[in-house]
């Protein structure tokens, strides 16, 4: 089985659900003092507690929205490898089928995979390598110094590239007809190509400021 579809979430047991609740009131608790403490540390006693939840309710606002782009930042890394490999594993399923409709779609299928690779990370392939490049390129390196929430997509990122690669070599591993072992082995190839090859740093920094700041 593939490791990335290969996910039997368990539902949290009841001591979970407590200390996740306890903890997210810790958490409100200790943003609401913090943020009172800053408050009058620079307004003194003159501001009121009408300012206060003002001010608490711009900086749950802006809090939302920074986390919503990091989201954003993920889902836009995270899911045209989730769609290669879910493709990918159909269009070998639909492959070995004896009738001609399903081997149709496999070819439809392993095409999917080939625009996704062409599109995407024709555009932003070089995603996957920047927690690497940051050791490497200084430009890469002083954005990602300032922004290291970023830092930590990227790695996510890189992860799940690997493991998209593991789960394609499973498939090709165990496919068990030549045809879909050619298919499965030019999407590889094309997959680290595009990656490896990518040298589009700017359109990177670009989808990373857009979602993570400037």
């Amino acid at each position: 089985m593939n490791p990335i579809l290969n996910m039997n979430p368990k539902p949290p047991t009841e001591v979970e659900i407590i200390t996740l609740l306890f903890l997210t009131v810790v958490a409100i608790v200790l943003l609401q003092f913090a943020v009172y403490t800053k408050i009058k540390t620079k307004y003194g006693y003159r501001i009121t507690c009408s300012q206060i939840l003002r001010f608490e309710m711009i900086a749950l606002k802006s809090a939302i929205i920074y986390m919503a782009h990091l989201t954003l930042l993920f889902l836009i890394i995270f899911l045209p490898l989730f769609g290669i490999v879910l493709s990918t594993d159909f269009f070998v399923l639909f492959s070995l089928s004896p009738l001609l409709l399903f081997k149709v779609l496999s070819l439809g299928l392993l095409l999917i995979d080939v625009v996704i690779i062409h599109y995407f990370l024709g555009k932003y392939g070089s995603v996957y390598k920047l927690p690497v490049l940051f050791f490497i390129r200084k430009d890469t390196r002083q954005f990602l110094e300032k922004h290291l929430d970023i830092y930590y997509i990227l790695m996510i990122g890189l992860i799940v590239l690997i493991m998209t690669v593991e789960s394609l070599l499973l498939d090709l591993v165990d496919t068990p007809t030549v045809l879909p072992k050619i298919g499965v082995g030019i999407i590889i190839t094309l997959l680290l190509v595009y990656v490896m090859r990518n040298k589009k740093y700017e359109n990177v920094i670009k989808l990373s400021k857009k979602f993570g700041g400037k």
